[in-house]
């Protein structure tokens, strides 16, 4: 050890200087590149988001994206029975729009109506329908089969809303009073004063009331029909997206108000078909399209197509346009996002705080804007571009987003951060290794003999000392590798000799061990009428291999072929007891069967089987002179029993012997008592104890004398 100690003083002394100073270099190196690499993957992402926002604002048509994110103005809605959907008037373009019930699909008619009329209702019919110019009062029965409206009556401006009720052909008219109107006769009834303006109306037939929308929108009025009061006044909220949210409803505001009989539901419109419920005043666009479906049309997708291949081939998370109203108010336009985070035509958001400043200079100046990386909940951690899009006389009326998620940044920051720091660290490894292996090669030759002289000096003598140099210590350790190995393969032979005789001596031992054991069977209840064992000299070969197993209060004993093989024996026995035993269980009460399977699979090694039950005796023996009945005064005669299909009993007095070949039968006592077959046997292998070969034997013996 004592000569150790200067080498492994060296050894410490150069890792312990040169592997800091190699480390200090390697990280100062290192938190330099990644500086310079941050920066500009950072810049790379600016640059790219700005560049792909400021071309998807070029290619988009500002009038386009302007009737996209204006929303649907319509300025009427009724139902039409007979076509099973709802016609609405938008007033902008003095048009008749089908609206599906199902979706809120709006579809062109292609039907123009007067730029004066402002509101309609339906008629007593499916088809028929009644224009009315509100500032005059004038009523015009119009029928959608043919395109043609004729005049109907007038009715005293100004007018707000109106509403039919089919089953009593009555028209109610709401303005400054609430009138009723027979449509088969035309009278006018005076119901009584309007409590307040109002913006739509509309009959539920369930209920038999009429509905009002308020005049902004936000308040659903349930109105007597007799005499035009308000029975009941709710305010129109919002249905939560999530039902967990904890905060305050947001307030709705709707342009027109339908009730559609063929599903008692009360309908509405705003930015889509909305569903409104009657009792509580909660507003649900669950199940409509956004937009009216306006996203389905073909000026939506020829944006939106190109720009779902852009986020593709740029790997971006989001590409999108938007409209600015007010501070912070955005509505959505396209969105080339498809899946759960795609925001829908005219579906609202709120800018974040930090990007007001931004957002407000792009809309005021022109100019573009790229976040930083910030979250944006619910839709991500992003980094975000912003470019302006213009109309015709150059004034910003949108913008186009460009974002891509925070983790695709981190990503190659990270990328950047394991390629600089993973070259750092490698030539650490190797600088360490380096330095290692000089502080190693001084001591590693003398180290290799050394380790090999010690595993042979334990008996390990696979040792190789291999020393490439110096060539003095490389012929040692060759001269020491083979003296070791010749060392080591007399050890070997001589482990493998010892081995055997070990080997030897055991088998004559187990041998011996078997030759004073009778073989392994169950014993026989005390005082039962069957007994089974071994007679025979304890000798050695052949050795017995029959046996018995026992089910309940039945047995199955066999005689089987000697075996000159001790070991051999033991094994078979317990072989053909185990077969033995499953097949007693299988067959329980078939006899018959138990018989053909045992017959089956032992035909050529078990030369006698024996049932024994409480009806007496069953056996098989495929050889003579095996199965006996001995009577009272010693005589025996052979019984043949080919198979188990009868039962044998003694007679009183009597004994059934079934024994292997060679069994001395003289041996058996001239007289023995009843009911004692172990007394009996016990007797038999006494007689027989140096009279015949060791065989196995089964006695049963009547029941009385």
């Amino acid at each position: 050890m004592s000569r150790r100690a200067p080498i492994l003083a060296l050894q410490g002394w150069l890792l312990a200087i040169l592997l800091p100073a190699l480390g200090l270099l390697i990280v100062a190196y290192a938190i330099l590149t990644y500086a310079r690499l941050h920066a500009f993957i950072l810049t790379g992402f600016d640059r790219k988001l700005a560049a792909i926002s400021t071309t998807t604002a070029a290619f988009i048509d500002p009038a386009d994206h302007e009737r996209l994110v204006e929303p649907l103005p319509l300025g009427s809605l009724t139902r039409d029975p007979a076509a099973s959907a709802l016609w609405g008037l938008d007033s902008s373009e003095h048009r008749f729009l089908k609206i599906r019930p199902t979706d809120g699909l709006a579809e062109e008619t292609g039907i123009a109506v007067s730029p004066d009329i402002n509101n309609i209702t339906n008629g007593v019919v499916g088809g028929e329908l009644y224009l009315v110019d509100n500032a005059a009062g004038h009523v015009q029965r119009f029928l959608t089969s043919t395109g043609r409206a004729t005049q109907a009556f007038d009715l005293p401006p100004p007018l707000y809303a109106l509403a039919t009720d089919m089953a009593r052909h009555v028209m109610y008219a709401a303005g400054r009073t609430l009138r009723r109107i027979d449509l088969n006769t035309k009278e006018i009834t005076e119901v009584g004063p309007s409590a307040q303006k109002l913006r739509d109306l509309t009959w539920d037939s369930q209920r038999q009331v009429l509905w009002g929308l308020g005049e902004f929108g936000n308040e659903l009025l349930e109105i007597d029909p007799t005499n035009a009061a308000i029975r009941t006044r709710k305010k129109l909220v919002l249905e939560k997206a999530d039902p967990a949210d904890a905060s305050p409803p947001q307030p709705a505001e709707l342009q027109t108000l339908v009730y559609d009989p063929d599903v008692q539901t009360l309908l509405g419109t705003s930015t889509s078909l909305a569903r409104i419920d009657r009792d509580t005043g909660l507003v649900s666009t669950k199940g409509f399209l956004a937009a009216f479906g306006q996203e389905q049309g073909p000026v939506y997708a020829r944006y939106v197509t190109p720009m779902t291949r852009i986020m593709a081939r740029a790997n971006l998370t989001y590409l999108y346009t938007q409209i600015v109203q007010g501070r912070d108010h955005i509505i959505n336009g396209l969105d080339g996002t498809v899946g759960k985070f795609h925001s829908p035509l005219l579906s609202t958001d709120t800018v974040r705080e930090a990007e007001v400043e931004g957002v407000q200079r792009l809309m005021t100046e022109g100019s573009f804007y790229v976040s930083d990386i910030v979250p944006w909940p619910p839709w991500g951690i992003l980094k975000s571009a912003f470019a302006p899009i213009f109309n015709s006389q150059g004034r910003p009326v949108g913008m186009a987003g460009a974002d891509v998620n925070a983790g695709t940044i981190q990503f190659q920051l990270r990328r950047a951060l394991v390629i600089t720091f993973g070259l750092g660290a490698a030539l650490l490894i190797l600088g360490g290794a380096l330095t290692w292996a000089i502080a190693r090669g001084l001591t590693d030759p003398l180290h290799v003999i050394r380790t090999a002289a010690l595993r042979a000096t334990a008996g390990d003598y696979s040792q190789r000392a291999e020393i490439a140099r110096p060539r003095e210590l490389r012929h040692l350790a060759q001269r020491f590798t083979v003296a070791a190995a010749m060392l080591g393969r007399e050890s070997q032979d001589l482990q493998e000799t010892l081995s055997v005789r070990q080997e030897a001596r055991d088998r004559a031992a187990l041998a011996e061990r078997l030759a004073h054991l009778a073989p392994l069977v169950p014993s026989a209840p005390p005082g039962a009428p069957w007994a089974w064992g071994v007679l025979g000299p304890r000798q050695t070969g052949p050795w017995p291999t029959g046996g018995a197993v026992q089910a309940a209060d039945r047995t199955l004993a066999w005689m089987a072929h000697p075996s000159v093989d001790p070991l051999g024996a033991a094994a078979r026995r317990a072989e053909i007891a185990v077969t033995a035993e499953a097949l007693l269980g299988r067959h329980d009460s078939d006899p018959a069967g138990l018989g053909a399977a045992l017959e089956k699979l032992f035909l050529a090694e078990v030369s006698a089987w024996a049932l024994l039950t409480p009806a007496g005796l069953q056996a098989c023996v495929r050889a003579p002179g095996l199965l006996f009945r001995r009577g009272s005064g010693g005589r025996c005669l052979e019984i043949a029993a080919p198979d188990f299909a009868a039962p044998l009993r003694p007679g009183p007095g009597e004994a059934l012997i079934l024994a292997g070949p060679g069994a001395p039968l003289k041996a058996l006592p001239a007289a023995f008592p009843a009911d004692r077959a172990a007394a009996l046997l016990a007797a038999w292998r006494t007689g027989a104890a140096e009279k015949g070969p060791r065989t196995f034997a089964v006695i049963c013996v009547s029941s009385s004398p």
